[in-house]
């Protein structure tokens, strides 16, 4: 699959999906997830080979780069089932999929209003700093101790890039006494390393 962004969307790319969008068929639907930011849909007739895929914040016709939320392309004859799109606060959005043989289709979707807020990455309780507290927390987490705090609870991103665990302050996707280490190292102010600290935003459930 390709994935493209909007800033390298060429002019002749859009033209051409401008033109071929100008007519479709309505047996798809799309449905969003607001807690994943993911697009599921379903009912997509066969495109042929290749398949391209674009989600739109208004009905247009004549599609310009402004106008495109997602575009992706799948060229192994599969059809699209779920799309990553991250926070999305409109309230209706326009689903288009064309492909070699000529069949158009499109379909709409609604997105559901959701809150976010920013976390540090780091802090397991409820207060606005990672220090020493946090640590411990994470401490007794990762020995099977008693359990206080969100250490090791699992959230959900609002980029729609996926989720990120409390308390994990590495690249890897458990909480242990590493993360602990890292935690009070960057809250005695000493050496830092991986991303105590650091600020995420995640989806409010």
């Amino acid at each position: 699959m390709k994935r493209f962004t909007k800033t390298l969307l060429s002019v002749a790319a859009v033209s051409a999906v401008s033109a071929a969008m100008a007519v479709s068929a309505m047996a798809m639907t799309a449905t969003y997830d607001p807690a994943t930011g993911k697009v599921t849909l379903s009912g997509i007739e066969d495109t042929g080979a290749s398949q391209t895929l674009l989600i739109l914040d208004k009905d247009a016709t004549t599609v310009a780069e402004g106008d495109i939320v997602q575009i992706d392309q799948k060229d192994d004859g599969t059809a699209f089932a779920e799309v990553p799109v991250g926070t999305l606060t409109g309230a209706t959005y326009y689903v288009r999929v064309s492909g070699t043989n000529g069949n158009l289709q499109k379909t709409t979707f609604s997105a559901t209003s959701v809150q976010t807020k920013e976390i540090l990455i780091g802090n397991t309780n409820t207060d606005t700093v990672v220090d020493g507290s946090d640590a411990g927390q994470v401490a007794r987490f990762a020995s099977g101790g008693s359990k206080t705090g969100n250490a090791g609870k699992e959230e959900t991103l609002a980029d729609g890039s996926g989720t990120i665990l409390i308390g994990n302050t590495n690249t890897d996707t458990v909480v242990d006494g590493s993360d602990a280490g890292q935690i009070a190292r960057f809250a005695s102010g000493g050496s830092k390393t991986g991303n105590a600290g650091k600020t995420a935003v995640i989806v409010v459930k």
